[in-house]
Order: C-alpha cells, then sequence, then structure tokens
C-alpha cells in the first residue's frame, strides 16, 4: 500500500524519544509527587526519572517542580503544564492501543468510585462488562475523597454530590434521594417521633461529609421549610455505616435511598417522618474528561455502565414510594 507523500512543512514538530521519556517521568512523579514512586511505576531508577525531568526542564527552560530534602510540589508552569502533558499520554497511549486492537475497544480503564455504591451496584455489573468487552481491564479504587480526574490517571469517575467541573463530562445514574431511618427495636424502645420536634428527645446519627460540612435535616411544616442539623450520639463519615449504625439500633440516620433499600426489604430498618422530612436532592454521576476524542475503550466502558445502571430500578426508588417500610 503506498501513502501520498507529505511535504515536512506540513508536519508538526514531534518530540524525540527523550523528551518523551521526560514526559512519562514528569506525569508519574506529578502524579504521586515522589520520583521514587514515579520509578516503581516505570519500572527505573529515581535517579533515571530525576534525570528525565531535569532535561525535559532544560529543553522547556522552565523548572517544573520545586524540590527539597523532605518534599517536592509542582511549580506553576508545572502545574500548567501537566494536564497537556498528562493528556498527550493518554492520547498516544490510546492511538498504539487503537491501532493494535482495530476496532475492538482494548486496553486498561481506571475507575474511582464510592465505595458502598461500588460493593454494592457497581460489582454485579462486571461479570457481564467483563463478558461484553473482554480485551478492556479494569482498575477500581474504592475511595470517597474528592479526586483530580486528570492528575491522578482516572478515565472515569463516580461520585455522588454536587456536579460542576467544567473539565469534565457527568452522565446522571440517579438522584439521591435521602430518607430518615431507624430499626423496629430503637422504635419499639423510644417511640416513633410524630413530628420534627419530637427528634430532639431521639438519638441521632448525623453523617459528615469528607468535606467537613454536617448533612443538615429539612422538614415542611405549615408551608415552610426548617432545617435542622443533627448534633448526635454518633458521627459517621460513610453513607453506608449511616444505614448500617440505625439498623443496630444506635439511633435515627439519614441515608440514600439506594443504601437503604436491602435493609429495609429485610425489616432491619424503618422509615420515620416520610411526610414532613424534604430530602436532600443530589445526583450520582459517572465523569469522564471532556476530551474531544475519547478513547474507544473508556467510550464502551461510560455506554455499557450507563445502561445497566439505568435498568437496575433500586437506583431509581423515590423516597415518596416508600410507604409501605413506614413505621
Amino acid at each position: 500500500m503506498s501513502f501520498p507523500a507529505v511535504s515536512p512543512a506540513f508536519l508538526p514538530a514531534l518530540p524525540d524519544l527523550d523528551q518523551l521519556r521526560g514526559l512519562r517521568a514528569f506525569v508519574a512523579a506529578a502524579q504521586s509527587l515522589s520520583f521514587t514512586r514515579a520509578a516503581l511505576e516505570l519500572d527505573v531508577s529515581p535517579q533515571a526519572v530525576s534525570g528525565a525531568v531535569a532535561r525535559l526542564e532544560a529543553t522547556l527552560g522552565v523548572r517544573l517542580f520545586n524540590r527539597s530534602t523532605r518534599s517536592m510540589a509542582l511549580t506553576d508552569e508545572g502545574a500548567r503544564f501537566y494536564p497537556q502533558a498528562a493528556d498527550a499520554l493518554a492520547r498516544l497511549r490510546d492511538a498504539v492501543q487503537g491501532a493494535a486492537a482495530g476496532d475492538v475497544p482494548a486496553g486498561l480503564v481506571r475507575i474511582s468510585v464510592a465505595g458502598g455504591f461500588a460493593r454494592r451496584y457497581l460489582l454485579p455489573e462486571l461479570p457481564g462488562l467483563r463478558a461484553a468487552l473482554p480485551q478492556v481491564q479494569l482498575e477500581l479504587a474504592l475511595d470517597d475523597r474528592r479526586v483530580d480526574m486528570v492528575r491522578e490517571g482516572f478515565d472515569i469517575v463516580i461520585r455522588g454530590g454536587v456536579i460542576g467541573d467544567a473539565n469534565v463530562v457527568s452522565r446522571p445514574i440517579c438522584a439521591l434521594s435521602t430518607v430518615l431511618v431507624a430499626s423496629p427495636a430503637y422504635l419499639a424502645r423510644r417511640g416513633v417521633p410524630q413530628q420534627p420536634q419530637d427528634l430532639l428527645g431521639h438519638d441521632l446519627i448525623a453523617l459528615r461529609f469528607l468535606s467537613g460540612l454536617m448533612n443538615e435535616w429539612r422538614f415542611e411544616q405549615g408551608g415552610r421549610v426548617e432545617q435542622l442539623e443533627p448534633r448526635g450520639v454518633l458521627t459517621l463519615s460513610d453513607p453506608n455505616a449511616v444505614s448500617d449504625a440505625a439498623a443496630l439500633g444506635l439511633g435515627i440516620g439519614s441515608v440514600a435511598v439506594h443504601h437503604a433499600l436491602p435493609a429495609l426489604r429485610a425489616g432491619q430498618l424503618k422509615v420515620v417522618l416520610l411526610d414532613s422530612y424534604q430530602p436532600m436532592r443530589r445526583d450520582m454521576a459517572l465523569q469522564y474528561p471532556h476530551r474531544e476524542h475519547l478513547a474507544p475503550r473508556v467510550k464502551a466502558v461510560v455506554a455499557y455502565l450507563l445502561e445497566r445502571f439505568a435498568a437496575n430500578a433500586d437506583l431509581h426508588v423515590e423516597a415518596t414510594d416508600l410507604q409501605a417500610f413506614a413505621a
């Protein structure tokens, strides 16, 4: 097969092999802020990483890291350069994998997902995903913390909350509607609250998000909404733990419907103040980098998961559908 000749004047200047090594070393070091950890990832020595970064800095004419004997950090120039370098390497990797695999999605997809959601809703979908996309490898980081998708090298992030990052595409999975729940044994012992004021005499289980903000409870009474910040006997940072603690009879907690469903169906939890409690409305979303050309492997995984999550009825139960579980 012959290809038309292209004048060198129309070809973009490409980095040489040493510059590519420098880019790989820089991106790995920027992700971990450690030459040692970058060296482990790249299977070279820390001296090789340091030398490659130093040569890249000399080529660019800027310092990318501020280094000391105890720590290192990106300079302003390094922080601006990092997303472009990481994206360029990702595109190069995608091109190589795409050429090798043809039209079949192939390669590694790294996913960061909240632990409770992963265990209950993502892991059960993996056998089907592996059967549908056998040449795709998955790496799951089960972590509820806020992540920097580009810097940490994730292809997909699944999180709940307020989604508003212009650098990523957010596809909704479900609404995170919440309910107040307690165990039948606790309610038999302490009584069922009939109005929001009754909560002042109950043991409350509070949720403090990793950002430090407390999960506030809101109630509608007489046409107006009142807010209560639970100051309970127990404060937790994991929504699943709130559901588990309530099922153990420790008090009344506010949890997402999809977290509470198994315990509600098993009779381990009951819903309280269903008519007056105003659920927090947030979204669970699947996010991926805002790129013009999304890698086929990422596109295929995104499409598969969104289709499966949309078909899972447990993810789309509204608080108003829970009258059968009310105390």
